[in-house]
């Protein structure tokens, strides 16, 4: 028997897990308060919706050196993978999916550092929104109960209170009783002023694909759908649109910056037994996106509202995405403490995307071939001068790389995708640098269905690569982690081999191992090696003194 706290007592269930590093608090006092509890059983457009204030038995609001969410949930019984966002006055603060359960129970523990979001914590009189669309219908029955709490840690002498902005502007719908991140394509679109005196801004994305764009690293070019899947039955790779993809921001009419994402894989990605019970980098927690936009702000502190625009591209001329991906965002704003009025030009722009797509079938279509690739040079030079800080150049600049190869035989019923994502965004204001990313985000997936024993099998290779110096906390981490998975299931029907077979497994075999590495610029380190083998830890092994 495990207990958790004191309102929980769970028995015989099993635990999932995402592999990453533990939140980086100080060693002091804190305090804790439950910020909600929702059982979500039939939720699509029905989020959890309480009201938010600031503790003020914790300290002063905003003064805390740490803020740290935690996510309690349990589930029992047949339901898909949902995903998640979590909201305070309709800016998203976590974007998080669910495992899918079973039968005897399943329970998790998810944590988010939220400490960038002190504006929005501080806030008295705000509105919390927890959006978990689920169905309870037939085959589905499980629900999902869920405790949120919130952790605030007051600052001590070895850990101080960390840099954050002054303010935060959101990026979303702005919709307060419904999910708030925008469903394109085409595109969402806020109106945003900013304030005069603005020193310095920072957007980070929020972006995953759904519904034919959940596994968009696999969509093949349109020209070639036909020869790759000729009877139309291989139904894994019945979705067209192409595998490139390119998260734009939009300032009016000028392209501000780009991402290209990360594959994040959810638990009923491919195999099902693969992601139980350790679940693929990212699931719990999706990666955001940081772009500087303060070149921008000589044309942005006007007092007038400017569209802020997110949506996605394939590359591809007349290709548009399939539906749908959801992309939100923010602003963080650090304002000049004169109180006047920022100004400066824009001195330098160039923004140059290029994608080139070839292809091959061979004889009778047996074999067809697809390679993808893209990238894109961005840079952005500007002078920005403030009441109390002088001219300042800031320089803004990307360099990504894309290549993606797909091979299909056999009909169409086996496939091979291999992806790399690489690339490099940097920022620096008068020679200092205050935003540096560097990342590979490789994947590789091998697939075979044969219908007539309703049978899958399959490996993956998933990597996640990055450094970033972060421009709202200064800090700087890497993370390197790699997950390799295979085997194969057997179901009751061949329709539910496109659908994770949830509920319909007879049989199978599956193992996932992950090696996981994180290091941060104040000298915290953390390490992790698992490897599952159907639903049972083989080897867990932790290093470094955030394991301590």
């Amino acid at each position: 028997m495990l207990v958790l706290g004191t309102n929980y007592v769970v028995a015989a269930l099993l635990e999932n897990f995402q592999v990453m590093e533990p939140p980086i608090v100080p060693d002091g006092p804190s305090c804790n308060t439950t910020l909600l509890q929702y059982d979500f059983a039939t939720s699509y457009n029905a989020p959890a919706i309480v009201s938010y204030s600031a503790p003020t038995k914790c300290g002063e609001p905003g003064s805390w050196a740490a803020v740290v969410l935690t996510w309690y949930c349990t589930s029992t019984g047949v339901q898909f993978d949902r995903l998640g966002s979590l909201y305070i006055d309709a800016i998203e603060i976590w974007r998080t999916s669910t495992p899918e359960p079973l039968d005897s129970g399943i329970f998790w523990t998810a944590t988010k550092d939220v400490t960038q979001y002190m504006p929005l914590l501080s806030l008295s009189n705000a509105t919390l929104m927890l959006d978990l669309g689920n169905v309870i219908s037939g085959d589905f029955t499980a629900s999902f109960n869920v405790t949120l709490t919130a952790t605030y840690y007051q600052p001590t002498t070895s850990f101080p209170k960390p840099t954050t902005p002054d303010q935060i502007v959101g990026l979303s719908s702005g919709n307060e009783t419904l999910a708030a991140y925008f469903e394109t394509p085409p595109v969402g679109v806020t109106e945003v002023v900013i304030p005069e005196n603005t020193a310095s801004a920072f957007v980070e994305i929020y972006a995953s694909g759904n519904s034919d764009e959940e596994f968009w690293y696999t969509n093949i070019v349109d020209e070639y759908l036909a020869y790759a899947d000729p009877t139309g039955n291989a139904s894994t790779i019945d979705i067209g649109g192409g595998p490139f993809r390119e998260v734009q921001l939009w300032i009016d009419d000028m392209l501000a910056g780009v991402v290209f994402p990360f594959a994040v894989v959810y638990t009923g990605g491919f195999i099902v037994s693969w992601w139980r019970p350790m679940v693929a980098y990212g699931a719990f927690s999706s990666p955001t996106y940081h772009l500087d936009i303060t070149p921008f702000l000589p044309l942005l502190t006007d007092s007038l509202p400017h569209n802020f625009s997110l949506t996605v591209s394939s590359g591809l001329p007349d290709t548009p995405v399939n539906s749908n991906w959801y992309l939100s965002g923010n602003i963080a704003l650090v304002l000049d403490l004169s109180g006047e009025k920022t100004t400066g030009s824009i001195a330098h722009y160039e923004s140059t995307p290029w994608v080139d797509v070839k292809g091959r079938a061979a004889k009778d279509n047996e074999t067809v071939e697809v390679w993808v690739e893209a990238g894109r040079k961005h840079r952005v030079e500007g002078v920005v001068n403030t009441g109390s800080g002088g001219n300042k150049s800031v320089v803004f600049q990307q360099s990504l790389e894309y290549g993606n190869y797909m091979k299909f035989f056999d009909g169409g019923f086996t496939q091979t995708v291999s992806q790399s994502t690489f690339g490099t965004t940097t920022s620096s204001h008068s020679g200092s640098t205050v935003l540096s990313e560097t990342y590979s985000f490789p994947i590789t997936l091998f697939s075979n269905q044969t219908t007539s024993s309703n049978y899958l099998s399959g490996n993956l290779s998933h990597g996640y690569t990055r450094s970033l110096l972060s421009p709202v906390s200064g800090i700087s981490t890497f993370i390197d982690t790699n997950q390799f998975s295979n085997g194969s299931v057997k179901l009751n029907r061949s329709s539910e081999l496109t659908t994770g077979g949830v509920g319909t497994e007879v049989s199978g075999v599956a193992l996932t191992e992950e090696k996981f590495e994180f290091g941060d610029s104040r000298g915290w380190a953390y390490g992790r090696n698992v490897g599952v083998f159907n639903l049972t830890l083989l080897w867990d092994e932790t290093s470094g003194n955030l394991a301590l």
